[in-house]
């Protein structure tokens, strides 16, 4: 388990736990963009130039070793260069080094990154944890030949093809698209979705009602096999307050009317989320999972979507003045995304209004009382693989 992030709040009481855990969360971060960039390697500099007979000048440079360190050089250093009576061979290698300052309260309180530069007889091994730079070749004459290290292998060029033998096509194909959700501009009526939903009876696969509220199809001429998705979606519910209404000792008898009863004022509800999907297409079925952000809490696997977002997350009815029962109706509310087939072998990325539960009569006369409307917008990416099935 690593350390993720910092749940703020108004009036939070930062401690020292709380800045470390911030720094260990933001330094393991950049560990994991070193080790993708690739350890024991110099990504910048580190030239070794010969300066005389018995020394050489390391130029600045930028390396990650095994450990995940930043060896950093700012200034060129010198190394002097020894070689013993039987040795024909040295290797100039860079070591990770701290510099520590900033002493308050007798302890040292600054840290910044630096190397040391060193001389080798042998080739290191990853469990040295050093970065090789060059390797020195002693001459008959006591000076010595400098072989840099730190150049990526550059592979020879394709042989040529005859004109006579294009290239094939690849195998494989990749498809790929951002769509762009426009807020609608007539709020939707909760109630009207999910009632044409149930009066369809097409329960999402997990049993529970759904309602389709945008879809787009995957390219057709392809068998595809696996589609990755990357959304970021916000919705917000309009739901009536729980306002008291007046007691008959505080409106006289003869303005006590339906007519002059004041409409309930209405709050809006709005949650945002973001996720990760991956789905497995094989005959037809398919196989999704999603890694989900919605609100204050993160790394939430939802089994069977592409993407999850209650409408309720962590409780916003409860923080806002929305109608009790209003609110336990939304909080059986969520915006989901599916990979789903779409006829034959097509399929399609489609976003839902779902619902959780059973559908009764009694459900639909209590959504058509309190109202609540709902509007929606977002960005959602997705990238096929497949084959070509022409």
């Amino acid at each position: 388990m690593r350390p993720g992030q910092i749940r703020v709040f108004d009036g939070l009481r930062v401690t020292t736990e709380h800045v470390n855990h911030f720094q260990a969360s933001l330094h393991s971060a950049i560990q994991d963009i070193r080790e993708i960039l690739g350890l024991g390697a110099v990504h910048a500099g580190f030239g070794v130039v010969p300066t005389a007979n018995d020394s050489v000048t390391v130029q600045p440079g930028l390396a990650f070793d095994h450990q995940r360190n930043r060896i950093v050089c700012d200034q060129p250093q010198q190394l002097a260069i020894s070689f013993a009576p039987d040795q024909t061979v040295a290797y100039v290698c860079a070591k990770y080094d701290q510099i520590e300052g900033g002493e308050t309260e007798g302890r040292q309180t600054l840290i910044w990154d630096s190397c040391a530069v060193l001389l080798r007889p042998a080739m290191p091994e990853p469990a040295d944890n050093v970065v090789a730079l060059a390797m020195l070749t002693r001459r008959e004459d006591g000076t010595f030949a400098v072989s840099d290290l730190t150049s990526p292998v550059t592979l020879p060029p394709a042989p040529a093809r005859d004109d006579a033998d294009p290239p094939k096509p690849s195998e494989w194909s990749v498809r790929q698209e951002v769509l762009n959700f426009a807020l609608p501009s007539v709020p939707a009526s909760v109630s009207s979705l999910l009632a044409a939903a149930a009066g369809r009876r097409q329960p999402s696969a997990t049993g529970d009602l759904s309602a389709q509220l945008a879809a787009a199809e995957l390219p057709a001429g392809f068998a595809w096999t696996s589609v990755t998705t990357y959304a970021a979606l916000s919705a917000t519910v309009n739901a009536p307050t729980r306002e008291r209404a007046p007691s008959s000792a505080e409106v006289p008898s003869d303005r006590v009317s339906a007519v002059d009863s004041p409409a309930p004022s209405r709050v809006p509800m709005t949650v945002r989320g973001s996720s990760i999907g991956e789905a497995t297409l094989v005959g037809g079925a398919v196989s999704q999972f999603a890694m989900n952000t919605n609100g204050e809490a993160s790394g939430e696997l939802s089994d069977n979507v592409m993407f999850n977002l209650p409408l309720d997350v962590d409780g916003t009815a409860a923080a806002l003045p929305v109608n009790d029962d209003a609110g336990e109706l939304i909080a059986r509310m969520r915006l989901f995304v599916r990979v789903e087939p779409s006829g034959g072998t097509a399929f399609k990325v489609a976003v839902h209004l779902g619902w959780s539960g059973a559908w009764s009569a009694d459900t639909a006369q209590r959504l058509d009382e309190h109202k609540p409307t709902l509007t929606w917008t977002g960005r959602l990416a997705w990238k096929a693989v497949g084959r070509p099935t022409a």
